[in-house]
C-alpha cells in the first residue's frame, strides 16, 4: 500500500549532500531517509525529475511547507554559471511511502490521482452569453 508524502510525514530535513530525512506519523512513528541525488537533477536552474546530483550545483537547500504540502527549495545554477534562486519542487511528485519505507515514485500509477476534468456542458454552470462584434 502506497501512502502519500506530506500527510504521512513531519520532522522533514534536508543535507546539503542531498538526503533528506523525514519521521512516519502514520502507525509506530519512524525516522525515514533517502538520498534525493539519485532521481532529482538540476535542469538550467530548475529541478528535474529524473536527473541527477542536484546537490552538486546548487546550495542553500531548503524544505518548505505551504498548505500541508512539503517542498524542496534552493538556489540552483544555470548553464551560464547565474544562479537562479528559489527553485522549488513538491516532494509528493517526487516521493511515496511504500511498506514503511521513503521509496521514489516509479510509475504514473503512482502519481497523485488529477482531478477529473469535466466537460463544460456538464458542470451545471451553462452559460449562454451573446454578443455582437462590431
Amino acid at each position: 500500500m502506497n501512502l502519500e508524502f506530506s500527510p504521512s510525514v513531519d520532522n522533514v530535513m534536508i543535507w546539503s549532500n542531498g538526503t533528506l530525512e523525514a519521521t512516519l506519523t502514520v502507525g509506530r512513528r519512524k525516522r525515514l531517509s533517502i538520498d534525493l541525488n539519485k532521481k532529482l537533477g538540476n535542469d538550467d536552474g530548475h529541478f528535474q525529475i529524473g536527473g541527477k546530483d542536484f546537490s552538486k550545483s546548487g546550495q542553500f537547500f531548503q524544505i518548505r511547507q505551504y498548505d500541508g504540502k512539503y517542498f524542496l527549495s534552493g538556489n540552483l545554477k544555470k548553464r551560464d554559471n547565474w544562479t537562479n534562486f528559489d527553485s522549488e519542487i513538491s516532494l509528493d511528485r517526487l516521493l511515496v511511502i511504500r511498506d514503511r519505507e521513503l521509496v521514489f515514485r516509479r510509475k504514473r500509477r503512482d502519481l497523485p490521482m488529477p482531478r477529473r476534468r469535466i466537460p463544460p456542458n456538464q458542470r451545471g454552470d451553462n452559460i449562454n452569453i451573446e454578443c455582437n462584434i462590431l
